[in-house]
């Protein structure tokens, strides 16, 4: 489990700039909308529900094979790259 330790939310520069990441969700068809925060955690943390494997992943993910939803590989990745945070 991972506890939050510190954190900026919607206020922060990432949420702010993320706040309106807007696509289709690729299994239902229905519209989705991501917040992205900064936040500094301690522990590990552990899927549940619709999540069923975590691993992190730097800029290169694509050449390793990995794939990520639309909403990530189009709002939260390039935006992580750009803010010189990935």
């Amino acid at each position: 489990m991972i506890q939050l330790q510190s954190g900026e939310p919607k206020g922060s520069l990432l949420a702010y700039l993320l706040q309106d990441v807007y696509d289709i969700a690729i299994f239902e068809n229905v519209p989705i909308h991501i917040e992205a925060y900064i936040a500094n955690v301690t522990g590990k943390p552990k899927c549940d529900s619709e999540i069923k494997s975590l691993l992190w992943i730097d800029r290169n993910y694509k050449e390793h094979g990995i794939k990520l939803g639309s909403i990530l590989e189009k709002g939260v990745v390039p935006k992580l790259i750009e803010m010189g945070l990935m």
